[in-house]
């Protein structure tokens, strides 16, 4: 029987691993929008391993959807699948898939099309750099109808391309719409937009960019991470936006899910530095966050100048304008991480865009 409306639940099947049994444990997980509860059943032993309890870190029923990863009181939970069909019916229709192609020519408006896309309310489930050749730009195109696919093959292959994995009801023309000829954007940049023609064809597409290598240079750089909490909030947008305002030349950008152990190994650094080490690496994995290799000249000192102290109570004070005193909560959920030492630049782009890789 459906929950009533005033206190709907959506359950779903999830994949924890349990660190110190070493064990992968299927969880049951129940969602109630109505207060951002949630309850936690153990499929094997048939047992509830946590109560319902509001989670404050969750933002929404936006946050749910298959292969999505949500951290529920320091459980790093990876969705599945639907548990029922209530939740299948009234979920699967959001779950359609579109790679949406944002040329070079579009590089300067990054910020303000990524913006446009959280007002519409599309869910971005991945954003990367990428530089086909023509054969894989051939093999993208091939099934989007277009009557000058082979002057956007040399193109393609020619210059960056940001792809997008958008998620959402009817998205691949809910994306033609957005980037229509009537659109704000493409009056601006002219035939700088593409997308996929259906959710099947999307499938195929994103698996082959998901295959390309990386553009990250791993040299004369610095790191920037948005932080899960300001992607959830659909604040990526404005900070890419500023950084591009600033000079920054973005050369490589992801979306990472990190686990507890690669958060922490991250920050490590910051162990016996930093009072709020836990909370920091709680935030780090708590959702997808947003890396980004950028480069300027001395970038590793100005993007730090630009990002603020790092709590923006203080920033809010010292740097009004600066991305953590714009965007930041607290110390540990302050919109972005940035590099501090000049000598770590290279170093911590490289963990993300050649060890995760890996």
């Amino acid at each position: 029987m459906a929950a009533s409306a005033t206190d709907e639940r959506f359950a779903f099947v999830a994949d924890w691993f349990d660190k110190p049994a070493g064990l992968t444990k299927r969880i049951n997980v129940l969602y109630f929008p109505s207060n951002n509860s949630v309850e936690l059943i153990d499929v094997k032993l048939r047992r509830v391993i946590l109560r319902r309890a509001v989670c404050t870190n969750l933002i929404g029923l936006s946050q749910f959807h298959i292969g999505a990863t949500v951290t529920v009181f320091g459980k790093q939970l990876t969705l599945t699948d639907y548990l029922d069909e209530y939740t299948r019916n009234k979920l699967g229709a959001v779950q359609e898939k579109c790679c949406a192609i944002i040329m070079g020519d579009a590089y300067p408006a990054l910020g303000q099309i990524l913006s446009a896309i959280y007002e519409a309310q599309l869910k971005v489930n991945q954003i990367v750099l990428r530089r086909p050749t023509a054969d894989q730009a051939g093999e993208l195109l091939k099934d989007m109808q277009l009557a000058n696919a082979d002057e956007l093959v040399g193109r393609m292959s020619q210059d960056l391309v940001c792809f997008l994995e958008l998620l959402g009801a009817d998205v691949c023309a809910q994306w033609r719409a957005l980037t229509s000829q009537r659109s704000g954007l493409r009056s601006a940049f002219g035939d700088a937009f593409f997308g996929s023609l259906n959710g099947t064809c999307a499938v195929r597409e994103c698996a082959l960019i998901a295959a390309l290598p990386t553009t990250a240079m791993l040299d004369n750089c610095t790191l920037c991470i948005i932080k899960p909490h300001a992607v959830l909030a659909g604040q990526a947008g404005h900070i890419i936006d500023a950084l591009i305002s600033q000079g920054f030349d973005i050369s490589a950008i992801q979306m990472f899910t990190l686990d507890r152990a690669c958060a922490e190994e991250f920050l490590e650094v910051y162990r016996d530095v930093v009072t709020d080490f836990n909370a920091m690496a709680e935030e780090l994995c708590s959702s997808a966050c947003i890396a980004m290799e950028v480069r300027q000249q001395d970038a590793v000192t100005k993007l730090r100048e630009m990002c603020g102290p790092a709590d923006p109570e203080m920033a809010r004070v010292l740097r009004p304008n600066s991305l953590r005193a714009r965007f930041g909560i607290s110390t540990a959920r302050n919109a972005v991480h940035c590099t501090d030492l000049v000598e770590d630049g290279n170093l911590e782009v490289e963990y993300f865009f050649s060890v995760l890789q890996g």
